[in-house]
């Protein structure tokens, strides 16, 4: 429509697009609406909507959006909706890799256009189901629910995450994903250090439920799991550029079996982590106050440990240290598929305590202790192994290492310094 002095006061587009094929649904379309009005000087509002057409002519909007203008402080502010699911989406989706889904949200937002100051709230939640097409292991999960909830504030230099909420449940309420904002986080957006009113309080928690490892498999090519996430909760820290992952409930993963392009790995071994992980630059840390491998009752592998790295490139300007105990079934690892091939042991436990420090010297003092060899080839006792490594030397320049190696097998020793 036009005004008097010929400029236009409103104007209104509406365009209909329709697509066949064997998998949409015949004499559907996707009908797209939209409206603008002027006012004194400028645009004023403005209105979107997408929507489903069927054959009977009916039509259920999909997407709508709102934006007014207040000319008294010039600033816009508007809503947003979303209604759809996978049979709306028939002409855009491959039908053979989509699940059922539905998935409706609203929320709302205000920006100023001189100072690029902007709000935005909303929740979204949906279902899903027939999760096997995406990936045949997810087939066991079921119908899942999902939800977020979101409040932020900024301008062109910061982000502020007032609230942060998202849930993944099975049909019956189980979590399988959470993660949770408890305080609010201010993002400078040109170096993205994040801080918290109270770096000593976590800025988040997450949660992880029963999930099968499958959904892992679109993630890399030409690999299969199998196995269970059984598990696990965790705190996130963060402050500047330091960011940290500490777990309050120990991650399991119960009856892991994986295989690449048809290859068996690894075949029925539950992971128990429980720990620490932190990075501040290029700085990383990690702790390891409990790491278990299991295959049923008998223990393959326990480390506990506590390493750093400054993350540098360059060799000379590497620094570092190490400093744990570790214990390992050196029959039971070389059993599994992996090992295939170079099964040397059929019976043996390793056990080792190592303190390692890299800096302008190198310094180490590491002892291990290998007992109970038995060949794999012919069954043949191998006896026991000792050695110990101790020293200090400076880089390119001379030091001093020891490294007395002791082995014994049928009651007789013999040893090498």
């Amino acid at each position: 429509t036009g005004e008097s002095d010929g400029s236009i006061a409103s104007l209104t587009a509406k365009a209909e697009v329709k697509a066949e094929g064997a998998q949409i649904p015949k004499g559907e379309s996707i009908v797209l609406d939209a409206g603008a009005k002027r006012g004194k000087s400028a645009l004023d509002s403005f209105n979107l909507i997408v929507a489903r057409k069927d054959s009977t002519g009916t039509e259920s909007p999909l997407v709508k959006a709102t934006a007014s203008l207040n000319p008294t402080t010039g600033i816009v502010s508007g809503t947003w909706n979303v209604s759809v699911d996978d049979r709306s989406l028939a002409s855009v989706l491959p039908r053979e890799s989509t699940p059922e889904f539905a998935i409706s949200g609203e929320g709302e937002y205000t920006l100023n256009p001189e100072t690029a100051a902007s709000t935005s709230a909303g929740e979204i939640k949906g279902t899903a189901s027939s999760l096997e097409r995406v990936s045949p292991g997810l087939g066991g999960v079921g119908r899942i629910a999902f939800g977020a909830k979101f409040a932020t504030s900024g301008d062109a230099r910061n982000l502020s995450v007032q609230t942060a909420d998202a849930r993944v449940t099975t049909a019956d309420g189980r979590v399988l994903f959470a993660l949770q904002a408890v305080q609010k986080i201010d993002i400078p957006l040109d170096t993205l250090a994040a801080k918290v009113e109270s770096p000593t309080r976590p800025a988040a928690t997450m949660e992880l439920g029963n999930l099968p490892l499958a959904w892992i498999e679109p993630f890399v090519p030409g690999a299969k799991f199998g196995g269970t996430v059984g598990g696990g909760a965790f705190e996130l820290s963060m402050n500047g550029s330091r960011m940290a992952v500490e777990t309050t409930r120990p991650l399991a993963i119960r009856g892991v079996s994986a295989s690449i392009d048809g290859k068996p790995m690894i075949e029925e071994l539950d992971i128990l982590w429980d720990g620490a992980a932190a990075m501040d630059g290029s700085t990383l840390e990690s702790t390891v106050r409990d790491l278990e491998v299991k295959q049923g009752a008998s223990q393959l592998l326990s480390l506990k440990a506590v390493a750093s790295t400054n993350g540098e490139s360059d060799p000379a300007r590497i620094r570092g240290s190490a400093k744990g105990s570790l214990a390992a079934d050196l029959g039971a690892l070389m059993a599994q598929p992996f090992a295939a091939g170079m099964r040397a042991l059929k019976a043996g436990r390793l056990s080792s305590d190592f303190n390692f420090s890299l800096g302008d010297a190198i310094s180490a003092d590491m002892k291990i202790s290998a007992t109970g060899l038995v060949a794999a080839a012919d069954g043949s006792t191998l006896g026991d192994i000792a050695v110990s490594v101790s020293g200090k030397a400076t880089l390119n320049k001379s030091g001093e290492f020891s490294m007395p190696v002791t082995i014994a097998n049928s009651g007789r020793k013999s040893g090498v310094t």
